[in-house]
This record gives C-alpha cells, structure tokens and sequence, in this order.
C-alpha cells in the first residue's frame, strides 16, 4: 500500500529521516510510512478517536509516543508495532513531545 498526503492531520519525521509518523483525519490509527518510497511499514492500532499527535522517542527512533482525542497516549515499538503503555489523560492530547533521553 502506497501512502499519500491527502487528507494527513500530522506528518513527523523519525530520527534518521527514514521514516514519517503520521495519521489522516479518517483514521485513528497511526502510520508509520517509508519516506522514500511512501509504503506503508506499521499501523499503530489502538486509539479510540483520531490520533492527533505522534513523535519518535530517542536517539534512534526506536519508540513512537501518540496523542489522541480519546484522552490517551500511547507508546510504541517502532519496529514491530507493539503497544508498549497507555497513558490515560482524561482529555484530549493535541500535541506529544518526548524529551532527550
């Protein structure tokens, strides 16, 4: 499957430049997309509502942080798509930042 910007509510790039995180506002899953070739590699499933925010975690990009309209944010295994924790809020996240480890 080859992704597309058309209709993208966020678009983040992974450490190495590699990969974009991103979501349209017709899903609430997150997608994890090839930056070169726009295939899609993982779709983080999960969230209730739209997700809204996403970022890469670490140096290497090795987790992916999301924030979503449900109250939640999840952490990620960006390679193999496991949900890692879920971090209830109570309202909805518009943005997720992750500071240097």
């Amino acid at each position: 499957m080859r992704w597309s910007f058309e209709g993208c509510y966020f678009a983040v790039f992974s450490p190495d430049g590699r990969t974009i995180a991103t979501a349209s506002d017709t899903t609430n899953d997150v997608l994890l997309v090839n930056a070169e070739s726009g295939e899609l590699r993982l779709r983080l499933v999960g969230h209730q509502q739209r997700a809204s925010s996403a970022c890469f975690v670490g140096r290497d990009g090795g987790k992916v942080a999301s924030g979503s309209s449900d109250g939640t944010c999840k952490v990620w295994d960006s390679t193999s798509g496991e949900l890692l924790n879920t971090i209830v809020v109570g309202v909805t996240v518009q943005s997720v930042a992750w500071g240097r480890e």
